[in-house]
């Protein structure tokens, strides 16, 4: 509806907004008004100018009066959907006119904020027909339905308290209308926290946030704007955590009290108020209790931790670990608790004893904790201490109690009873023993005695024993109602008290008579323990201690008689008795001490013996002669030589150590004799200090005496004869290096003896000892019988090993040897004396040979053993020379000459003499070698020429029909003609010094090409003119030289030929 004011336009019927026309009225009765629908605008959103139609139709303008056509409002969201009375909501959409300040739609005033926010004030109520669950209200476009609902208002929160951490889950209790999808919750400043709804209508739950330490106020909202006016405060306290559980383990069973510590886990006020009453243990929860009623826990222990509380342990499936941890506990705090199988008794052994308790009993089981809590044994109600031993075993001391049965189990000590655990086991409290005599009343400290003991209650037990003083649990038998009968034990000797037990019912001390252990007469050693058959009586010594009693002693089936009795007597051993006793067959008698019908024997409980032996038989000793000096060991040979023969051997009167072998061998070590001559060898028995038994004859005789060996070393190999000198040398004689026997010594003289060396060790020393019986061996004292092992001596080269005739040097090298008196070489079947010996080579002159050829040489250091190596020297004729080439050289020397010639030696240095001077050769052959280098003469002319091939004494025998001749050196001064054709063919003249004489011969060098060259005759002079014919050679100069021994040409100042 648009109003169009001013002068006269009542009178209008039409107004015009734009160009778009609508039909209008008078709106005032002075006309100055005109009221019509605003028509559609013809061009959209924007301004017109605003005018009235006139009568005429024509549109009269208002000056400055314009209309704005706005663009149609959008509605496309309303919020929230629930409100209640007062509330104010917001539309949001688009094209709000914020020119329009006020309009009415439907029963609300609204607002426009923006062009896109249009504020409705809801005035909806419940008196104005609303129910509870709200009425739909439409509103202008696509809105979506809106609810109104009544105020929301809180009666009551759990717990009052949470933690500043926040995370605690809140329990709402109020009124709450509708389906509350919306609903939020306030906590102080903190808002719009999402509620979830537990009961519809009644019971919402909020998750505190994080908040500052103080109160804060809890209010709700069903659309999180409106908060109800209602609030409850809230304390808002430091967060809890568990820090330890004590103790920190339990059974699976649970049922037991725990103390929880931490922070904020006292039993205050505010623990109450936010709810803790339950600790978790793993998944299970735990009541928290006020105080310990059932005394598990110290009371000081709460004193001493107000910051804790007590919680009941909940029951578990199986044992393992958990966390204990507060419901709350938004810090993560936790503690191990320690869940373990529940220990369970299954027996008690014994499981009867006495009224009065003071019986240890086994209790097992299963499940007993090593390191479990303050354990006890619990017997009913009656706790007494435990010792456990393993997971399955227990020691309990009993307590006193009544007649009758009682459980027994292991339980955990607490301020007030005990707590048990399962059990199966019982034990059977019984009346204790009466004694009122024991009969005999004595007996030997070594036990054994049968008692009888009378009393009373025997009947009462099923098992009984007694105890002799602290000697306990002895097995006895019932023979009657009232009485019982047991063997007394080993004990020391003096008066015991004697009681008697039912089953393990131990009788109080002192209670009964006494019992007297009296020391036994105990026999230690019989001397001899050995005799011989056939002896008859025989009288022995009987050692041991407490002989005071009257003595029987048996040996055998048989009764010896004691003839005596001396107390003390045997140091160290105590008291003597002599036996006499008979002597039986061969074989062990045993020597018994009796004593009130009871057999005692020694301690460690072995029997005393007398062992009855034949005696022994020697038929032979070997070696049968014996030095006198010195005496030696000897064997003995016979029968009965058994392990009850003695450690001596008797020669005569005179005693030596015995050893025995086997039954039918001993060796005895025979003393020295102060005379020569035959004795008898014997043996005793046992610890008879008399020989017995049959005898053999040794022979003492006067041992041979060493003085010196020579040589004194020899050959690691062995074999090194060796000269032994000395006196009373007998034939049969052997000798020893060190262990060794070397038998077959070849004896020329008592006092001259020869024996070839064993192998040995090289640098080792022995000595040489010699013997006559093939045991006994003698050395001389000051260690000149001393020999040494040298290693072998090993032949390695010849330095000349070729040679024409005797009296060569030689010299012969290799490892091993040295200068010795005893060293020889041997070349063939010839032994020398070396000349010079040193480290490693000997120098000595060869032999005159038998024929020629090879020859071995070979080396000993100890005039015996030569070494094999098979190094050879060679016999062979002197060499002959029959010709050279070239037979003459120049003075200056330096030509190799050829020699041919017969006998040249493969082996050894070759060299060339000619004259006086000397030159290295080089063999190639046995019929050519080669003079290198001869050296230059000291003047010209012919020279003997001798070769060697073997070394100096391999000379060739001077020849006077051939000569070597030194000539002097040619040279060339001119040359004519100096120039030729490539196609040669020119007779060049030569002219110069020692061109030679025809029978030399001349050779002319054109560069590199030789060609014959003549003497020219006629001249005057034909050792200065020479000609020879220019080769084919290619274009170039050429030098050109000349030779007056086909060999040697001249060097200094050769012309040049030019080839064109």
């Amino acid at each position: 509806m648009v109003s169009v004011h001013g002068s006269g336009v009542g009178a209008s019927s039409a107004l015009s907004l734009g160009s778009s026309r609508s039909a209008a009225s008078s709106s005032s009765s002075d006309g100055a008004s005109l009221s019509g629908v605003s028509p559609a605008s013809s061009s959209g959103a924007g301004f017109v100018g605003v005018g009235v139609v006139t009568g005429s139709g024509s549109v009269s303008w208002g000056f400055g009066v314009v209309y704005e056509y706005a663009e149609d409002m959008l509605f496309q969201k309303f919020y929230p959907h629930f409100f209640s009375v007062g509330s104010v909501a917001n539309v949001e959409g688009s094209h709000f006119a914020l020119s329009l300040l006020r309009q009415k739609i439907d029963i609300a005033t609204v607002g426009f904020v923006s062009s896109a926010v249009y504020r409705h004030e809801v005035g909806c109520s419940i008196g104005q027909g609303l129910s509870d669950s709200g009425t739909f209200v439409s509103f202008p476009g696509s809105l979506s339905p809106l609810v109104c609902l009544s105020v929301a208002s809180v009666e009551d929160i759990a717990p009052l308290a949470v933690s500043e951490a926040g995370g605690t889950a809140i329990t709402i209790h109020g009124r709450f209308s509708g389906s509350v999808e919306e609903a939020t919750c306030a906590f102080g400043a903190v808002s719009a926290i999402s509620a979830v709804v537990v009961h519809a209508g009644s019971v919402i739950e909020c998750i505190a946030p994080a908040l500052a330490l103080g109160q804060a106020m809890v209010r709700t909202s069903a659309n999180s704007i409106d908060y109800s006016s209602q609030r409850i405060v809230m304390s808002v306290v430091a967060p809890a955590g568990v820090a330890g559980v004590y103790p920190d383990y339990g059974t699976t069973v649970g049922g037991r009290g725990a103390l929880v510590y931490g922070n904020g886990v006292g039993l205050e006020a505010n623990l109450a108020a936010r709810g803790l009453d339950i600790v978790l243990f793993g998944n299970e929860a735990g009541m928290v209790v006020s105080t310990d009623s059932a005394g598990w826990l110290r009371p000081d222990l709460l004193a001493a931790m107000p910051d804790a509380s007590f919680s009941m342990v909940p029951m578990v499936r199986s044992p393992g670990f958990v966390l204990v941890s507060l419901v709350e506990d938004s810090r993560k705090e936790r503690a191990l608790f320690l869940y373990r199988a529940v220990p369970v008794g299954t027996g008690v052994q014994p499981s009867l004893g006495s009224a009065r308790g003071g019986l240890r009993v086994a209790l097992s089981g299963q499940n007993l904790w090593l390191d479990g809590p303050n354990w006890v044994c619990a017997f009913d109600d009656v706790a007494t201490p435990v010792h456990l031993v393993s997971s399955t075993l227990a020691l309990c001391e009993v307590p006193a109690g009544a007649t009758g049965s009682a459980s027994v189990s292991i339980a955990e000590a607490g301020a007030g009873k005990p707590m048990p655990h399962r059990t199966n086991a019982s034990f059977v409290y019984m009346r204790d023993a009466v004694i009122i005599d024991v009969t005999p009343s004595y007996g030997p400290e070594s036990g054994g005695t049968v008692v009888g003991v009378s009393g009373s209650t025997f009947a009462d037990a099923i098992h009984h024993a007694c105890s002799f003083g602290a000697v306990g649990h002895i097995a006895a038998a019932r023979q009657a109602d009232s009485v019982i009968e047991c063997a007394s034990p080993a004990h020391s000797d003096g008066y015991t008290d004697v009681r008697a037990q039912n089953t393990h019912i131990v009788a109080p001390s002192g209670a009964g008579p006494t019992f007297e252990f009296r020391v036994d007469p105990t026999p230690h050693a019989v001397i001899p323990e050995i005799v011989n058959e056939g002896a008859g009586m025989r009288e022995v010594l009987l050692v041991g201690t407490s002989f005071a009693f009257p003595l029987e002693v048996a040996v055998g089936q048989g009764t010896a008689g004691v003839l005596a009795v001396v107390p003390e007597r045997a140091p160290f051993l105590g008291d003597e008795a002599t036996v006499r006793l008979p002597v039986g067959t061969v074989g062990f008698a045993p020597i018994h001490v009796r004593t009130r019908d009871k057999v005692l024997v020694p301690p460690h409980g072995s029997l005393l013996q007398v062992a009855v032996v034949s005696p022994p038989r020697i038929d032979a000793v070997q070696p049968a002669i014996m030095g006198a000096r010195s005496g030696g060991v000897v064997t003995l040979l016979g029968a009965e030589i058994m392990d009850h023969v003695s450690r001596y051997c008797y020669v005569g009167a005179r005693r030596g150590m015995l050893v025995r072998r086997s039954s039918t061998v001993a060796t005895c070590e025979a003393p020295a004799a102060a005379e020569i001559g035959d004795y008898d060898a014997e043996m005793s028995v046992g610890t008879e200090a008399a020989p017995e038994g049959t005898s053999a004859p040794v022979h003492y005789h006067i041992e041979p005496e060493l003085w010196f060996v020579k040589p004194n070393h020899g050959a690691a190999a062995g074999g090194t004869l060796v000269f032994v000198a000395g006196s009373d040398f007998k034939e049969g004689s052997s000798c020893k290096f060190g262990s060794v026997v070397v038998a077959g010594a070849a004896v020329p003289a008592s006092s001259r003896a020869q024996c070839a060396s064993p192998a040995g060790a090289p640098a080792q020393t022995v000595w040489v000892s010699i013997g006559s019986n093939g045991h006994d061996y003698y050395t001389d004292a000051s260690h000149a019988g001393a020999f040494v092992y040298v290693p072998n001596p090993e032949v390695a080269s010849i330095d000349e090993p070729v040679g024409a005739a005797g009296g060569a040097p030689l010299v012969v090298r290799g490892s091993n040897i040295f200068h010795t008196e005893h060293v020889r070489v041997r070349v063939g079947l010839v032994d020398l004396t070396v000349a010079t010996a040193g480290d490693g080579f000997v120098k000595l002159l060869t032999p005159p040979p038998r024929f020629p050829g090879f020859v071995p040489v070979e080396v000993t250091v100890d005039q015996g053993n030569f070494t094999s190596q098979g190094v050879q020297y060679l016999y062979t004729d002197a060499p002959i020379v029959h010709m050279f080439q070239p037979e003459r050289g120049p003075a200056l020397g330096g030509t190799n000459m050829m020699v041919y010639g017969e006998g040249f030696a493969l082996g050894g240095s070759a060299s060339c003499q000619l004259g006086s001077r000397a030159t290295s050769a080089v063999f190639w052959s046995t019929i050519v070698m080669t003079c290198v280098d001869v050296p230059s003469a000291p003047a010209l002319g012919e020279v003997e020429v001798v070769v060697s091939t073997g070394g100096d004494h391999m000379a060739s025998v001077p020849n006077t029909n051939v000569q070597w001749e030194y000539l002097a050196e040619i040279t060339l001064n001119s040359m004519r003609p100096s120039v030729g054709p490539e196609t040669g063919g020119v007779i060049v003249n030569l002219y110069g010094q020692n061109f030679g004489e025809p029978a030399f011969g001349l050779m002319c060098r054109f560069k590199t090409v030789y060609v014959a060259g003549f003497l020219a005759t006629g001249s005057s002079d034909e050792s200065s003119h020479a000609t020879c014919v220019s080769p084919s050679m290619g274009e170039g100069d050429v030098e050109v030289a000349a030779s007056n021994n086909l060999k040697d040409f001249s060097s200094d100042s050769n012309p040049t030929f030019s080839v064109k």
